[in-house]
């Protein structure tokens, strides 16, 4: 068991909630930025997908009523040779339901139509979240010579080791994450 900080650990190890516009107070927690063999190893699929319309609603999520979001996801590119169906339901955590919301810092937040490379773990059947939250998800973005970049969201701005993910994954083009996780593939992290 790693001990990274799983995504029931993170919900109820005291994640601020924005309810009717109001902040709850929430306290300290922890997160370690993981390496990409750490990643991959969580990873059932390594995927370059574009989310479409989400829905949120009420779920149980550990042992409270959290507001959960669905998110079909359109593969475009396969990243670790696996072979996900063309649409993959990703589950991630805070959202809207009517007049509520939850807001889950360092949750992956997709966005409709962009397009990001995803590291997805099952959750439940046919669903998949995206794995360690936002270090598994990394938007595209087209530089000007018009190669797809991956942009690595920021945890920390501490020095991060060379080995994790953040680090190995952003400013690279698609072609260079693709062998990268084949590399992590081919060295048994899964």
């Amino acid at each position: 068991m790693h001990d990274m900080l799983s995504r029931r650990s993170f919900v109820t190890g005291g994640v601020s909630a924005l309810v009717l516009g109001h902040l709850r107070s929430a306290r300290a927690t922890l997160v370690r930025a993981i390496t990409l063999t750490e990643l991959v190893s969580l990873s059932k699929h390594a995927v370059v997908a574009t989310p479409q319309a989400s829905s949120s609603r009420w779920e149980t999520v550990g042992d409270r009523e959290r507001i959960v979001t669905y998110t079909p996801v359109r593969v475009e590119f396969v990243l670790d040779g696996s072979s996900p169906p063309n649409e993959i339901m990703v589950r991630t955590l805070g959202g809207r339901v009517g007049d509520l919301g939850q807001l889950v810092p360092g949750e992956a937040p997709l966005r409709k139509d962009a397009t990001a490379a995803l590291f997805l773990e099952p959750v439940a059947v046919d669903v998949f979240g995206v794995s360690a939250m936002a270090q598994g998800h990394y938007p595209i973005q087209t530089d000007a010579k018009g190669a797809r970049r991956l942009q690595a969201h920021r945890i920390s701005s501490a020095t991060l080791a060379p080995d994790t993910a953040i680090v190995r994954l952003d400013g690279r083009t698609v072609g260079e994450a693709e062998s990268f996780v084949y590399q992590e593939v081919a060295r048994g992290a899964r």
